[in-house]
């Protein structure tokens, strides 16, 4: 019988050593990068669905009535962190709070519950989104940058004009600051240099003699400028080399819609950029409206009669006069144009119609003379018509919720229509404060008897799906704080601060009176 023979084979393994070796170099280099990004702090998330709250509640800073700084964190633990505190700025992602004290900027480190003084003679100052710069304006109207890696100023301003005040002085982007410099007493129209500085100081003059009450602004990017000479509207690149100009342009802002409640909390921008995205010129023949994109300006319509929306999502609605208009009838079309396409008309309507936006859900909601409310869903090319209540009185929106609000005309109630389309109503005696949820708010309410009020209490209670939960008996209305989920509630009343979390309230300090510190929005 034969034996069997073992034959043992050795793969060449040479072929696969180089792939292996590129994937462990770049899974090293990624850990590198990775471990080279700074800490986060509080991530604060999108602010545009807190509703009236915040996104994290804790820590928690503010002034009280004696101008004493505090920090209040989660289980009750408060720090003490200064007095004659005044200009404070809450960064919740550096996890640290800045603010004046006799014309000096601290800084106080939550972490470590201790401050530095930072710099002197400041009257302002703002934090730039690198959060390694700081820009600080002085009393005398000096603008210098403060570097947190050398703890040293570098000045811009070489002129200052200490004696007059502008409304806008200078605005920060996410790497520049745009300021003005070099002020001419001697000219008739009181007019500046405009300078533009990077965030190590280098410092160019963008343009000669600008008129400054008409403003200045920065692109999102930081890529171009805007600016006014007499009745001219320029737009140059960051070098100051004109990109265009428009004679009797102006740049189309964000519209402010009227709300129904100011957050409890305002957040604050890190940068003060302004979108360059749609122009108008006014003419004899109505308004012209132009797209700006790419370096290229291209002209949309004219003959435009009002400006109705501009939303930060691109949607620009605006009305024109409708060919089917009367001089016993007039009317307008509604039309739209997306992030500068092609304009197209929506509807015609009455032309005193009212309008509002729900940027959140994409509805353009509009408003009869005849106070019958309706909406069209602006996304679906079908613009089909959607009847909201036949009389209404003036529309706003819920801050940072899908919510359109209208009053009643006959009395002072209020209409929600919410994001689930249904229409809630409550009385002028009622406030209800929503967060994230549709399905829960906190709900304020004055003692009343009948329709009549009998005391200055108001109750405060959580509204979860049908069932109310106490807090308080009597608390300030306006000053009241909490997280977007409602897991903990601050209050006022009877001359202490309470916390509310889990059912059970529990004193914080005596105090009357609160101002909260404005936190910084998360600049990704």
């Amino acid at each position: 019988m034969s034996k069997k023979k073992n034959v043992y084979t050795v793969r060449k393994k040479r072929k696969f050593l180089l792939p292996a070796a590129i994937v462990l170099f770049f899974s090293i280099m990624f850990v590198a990068i990775i471990s080279l990004l700074p800490n986060r702090g509080t991530y604060l998330g999108n602010t545009n669905t807190l509703g009236v709250g915040r996104s994290a509640l804790y820590p928690f800073a503010f002034v009280d009535e004696n101008n004493t700084l505090y920090v209040l964190k989660e289980n009750n633990d408060l720090s003490i962190v200064d007095d004659s505190v005044y200009s404070a700025l809450h960064d919740y992602d550096g996890g640290s709070v800045y603010y004046l004290r006799n014309n000096k900027l601290y800084s106080y480190s939550i972490e470590k519950n201790s401050r530095t003084e930072l710099c002197t003679d400041v009257a302002e100052f703002k934090l730039m989104s690198d959060r390694q710069t700081i820009v600080c304006t002085s009393v005398d109207k000096n603008i210098r940058l403060y570097k947190f890696s050398t703890g040293k100023y570098t000045g811009l301003t070489q002129n200052p004009f200490a004696e007059i005040s502008f409304s806008n002085e200078n605005a920060v982007g996410k790497n520049h600051v745009l300021f003005l410099d070099n002020y001419d007493p001697m000219s008739e129209k009181r007019t500046v240099d405009l300078m533009i500085s990077t965030e190590s100081g280098a410092v160019t003059r963008i343009a000669e003699k600008i008129d400054p009450t008409q403003g200045f602004y920065l692109s999102e990017d930081d890529k171009y400028v805007l600016y006014y000479t007499d009745k001219t509207m320029h737009v140059c690149d960051a070098e100051g080399k004109d990109v265009f100009s428009i004679e009797g342009g102006k740049i189309l802002k964000f519209t402010q819609q009227p709300v129904l409640l100011d957050p409890k909390t305002n957040y604050v921008s890190l940068t003060e950029e302004t979108p360059f995205t749609y122009f108008t010129k006014e003419t004899d023949s109505g308004i012209e409206l132009y797209h700006f994109k790419s370096g290229k300006l291209n002209k949309i319509d004219d003959g435009i009669v009002k400006i109705v929306e501009n939303s930060s999502t691109g949607y620009c609605f605006y009305t024109k006069t409708s060919d089917t208009s009367t001089e016993e009838d007039p009317a307008v079309d509604l039309m739209m144009s997306v992030s500068g396409t092609e304009s197209r008309r929506i509807i015609t309507l009455p032309a005193e119609s009212n309008y509002i936006y729900d940027e959140l859900q994409g509805y353009i909601y509009f408003q009869k003379p005849d106070a019958t409310l309706s909406r069209i869903y602006v996304k679906n090319r079908s613009y089909k018509v959607i009847d909201v209540a036949q009389t209404s009185g003036a529309l706003s929106i819920y801050k940072n919720r899908p919510f359109i609000v209208y009053k009643s005309p006959e009395d002072s109630d209020t209409f929600v229509v919410l994001d689930n389309n249904i229409v809630e109503r409550y009385s002028e005696n009622e406030t209800r404060l929503y967060g994230s949820s549709t399905n829960e708010y906190l709900i304020f309410k004055k003692n009343t008897q009948g329709t009549q009020v009998v005391s200055g209490m108001t109750s405060l209670d959580l509204y979860n799906n049908g069932n109310y939960t106490r807090i308080a008996n009597s608390v300030i209305n306006d000053l009241i704080y909490f997280d977007k989920d409602f897991t903990s509630v601050l209050y006022i009343t009877n001359g202490r601060m309470y916390e509310w979390k889990d059912g059970v309230s529990t004193e914080i300090k005596s105090t009357t009176n609160l101002m909260y510190v404005k936190p910084v929005t998360v600049t990704e």
